[in-house]
């Protein structure tokens, strides 16, 4: 979304779930968040800047990437002087890492980020049990996610009954409280069409 924000030109190169640690490890991209033993857990997406020579991973430190080289370009400002008071408090065990808030030029949208983060994670076992697998690689994408969420089997991803229905108005509410955050203020529209 943000380098469609932004006006970039890029190409899109899909990765099977099992061949991430091998992708990113060749381009030698760090990764940014760590499972809870400590070792390393490898994300998507990279972007590669050919005008930059540069490699970026992670969504968050991709947009602080763009707004600092290419700050002109597009729709404009990725990180526009505004206050974000969202704050996800989670009730669900997390089955992945969160990104950590790093140091960052844009504080508010990386604690931003962070929340997001796990608002959507808690969430993510209501998406498991009807992922599209390329049954090329389904066997092996399932046994990725249950190495990296820590559990024994697919079939421990099962979300049923009261559990996913309590799941289920979680979601609903955070996506809620989330979208509150994008309603555009149309005060500031009609006071700045009038000037």
């Amino acid at each position: 979304m943000a380098l469609n924000f932004k006006g970039l030109p890029y190409t899109t190169t899909w990765v099977a779930l099992p061949d991430i640690p091998k992708v990113r490890s060749s381009l030698k991209v760090p990764p940014c968040r760590k499972f809870a033993d400590g070792t390393d857990f490898f994300t998507l997406p990279i972007i590669q800047d050919p005008a930059t020579d540069s490699l970026v991973g992670d969504s968050f430190d991709i947009a602080v990437y763009l707004q600092k080289n290419y700050p002109d370009s597009g729709a404009g400002d990725l990180f526009p002087p505004q206050t974000i008071d969202y704050v996800f408090e989670n009730e669900f065990t997390l089955l992945v890492p969160l990104s950590d808030c790093r140091d960052s030029d844009f504080p508010e949208y990386a604690r931003f980020n962070v929340n997001v983060d796990a608002a959507f994670s808690a969430h993510a076992q209501l998406t498991v049990g009807g992922f599209p697998f390329n049954q090329a690689t389904a066997e092996a994408t399932k046994a990725e996610f249950v190495r990296r969420a820590g559990v024994t089997c697919w079939e421990d991803f099962a979300l049923e009954g009261e559990a996913r229905e309590k799941t289920k108005d979680s979601f609903r509410s955070m996506l809620g409280d989330l979208a509150k955050l994008f309603l555009r203020d149309t005060n500031d529209a009609c006071n700045s069409a009038e000037e």
